[in-house]
């Protein structure tokens, strides 16, 4: 039987091993885990997530969800998922927009624990599980020494980038094909797909061009596409609207625009 205290001392070793720079740990939990937490620098900037709780998989949603209704920006996070549904949570579409979460699974019969993660870079097997590691609780070791938060994100193996645009010259002009689009900020697309690995996929916005979103998370044009993830990217000079903010990332400025009043001369 793989006992709670095994399973915090496991904890401790994965906190003091990728854990020991963040600023915020948040802990989820329905059982009493005597964990040393001592975070480098007290702050409401949240990096890691641990979910120890019967119902792991729904908290991960349910977290995921508020996430995108908080107006600070958390998209640099890491997640330790522990408890009896926590395989669920690879059946979430959440879990497309998490590349580092590792499943702790109790191997009962062995007193050990499988550190299992997603595949996330290749598109059809995305949601494939992989074990990284496994750890016994007898002599507190692992089996490979693995790196249980690899960085998934460099090289995203020909992961698909789902891109809105229409064409708004000089800025993004529609082509026939992925290939033969081209503007200014198409270039820029162009460069981040080659850099991380990626396949540009495009979809061309109508007659609703950058659209509108309303208050009840609805929306039109590629505002609405962006919102409804139909598309992870969109660009066709956009500004930094204030009030879209509350429903989206936005990227470091591109461009500067400015506009010039022309009026009669003074008499």
């Amino acid at each position: 039987m793989v006992h709670l205290s095994h399973l915090n001392l496991l904890l401790e070793v994965l906190l003091k091993s990728y854990f020991f720079n963040s600023r915020c740990v948040l802990v989820f939990t329905d059982t009493i885990n005597k964990i040393e937490l001592q975070p480098a620098i007290p702050t409401i900037y949240l990096e890691d997530v641990i979910i120890h709780h019967e119902n792991a998989s729904d908290l991960f949603v349910q977290f995921e969800k508020l996430i995108r209704l908080n107006n600070e920006r958390f998209n640099v996070r890491r997640y330790i998922i522990i408890g009896t549904d926590a395989l669920k949570t690879f059946n979430t579409k959440q879990l497309e927009y998490v590349s580092n979460l590792v499943v702790v699974l109790p191997n009962l019969d062995t007193e050990s624990f499988d550190l299992i993660t997603h595949l996330y870079g290749d598109e059809n097997r995305s949601y494939e599980q992989k074990i990284l590691d496994v750890w016994y609780s007898h002599n507190y070791s692992f089996l490979y020494g693995n790196d249980l938060f690899p960085d998934k994100l460099s090289n995203q193996n020909g992961r698909r980038l789902k891109i809105g645009t229409f064409t708004y010259e000089p800025y993004s002009v529609v082509g026939g094909d992925n290939q033969t689009f081209h503007g200014t900020e198409t270039s820029l697309i162009f460069e981040f797909v080659k850099k991380h690995n990626l396949t540009p996929a495009f979809t061309i916005i109508g007659d609703d061009l950058w659209g509108d979103i309303y208050d009840n998370w609805t929306g039109i044009g590629i505002l609405g596409s962006l919102l409804n993830d139909e598309v992870d990217v969109g660009y066709a000079a956009i500004y930094t609207w204030e009030e879209y903010y509350n429903f989206l990332d936005y990227t470091k400025p591109l461009t500067r625009t400015g506009v010039t009043c022309l009026v009669p001369a003074p008499l």
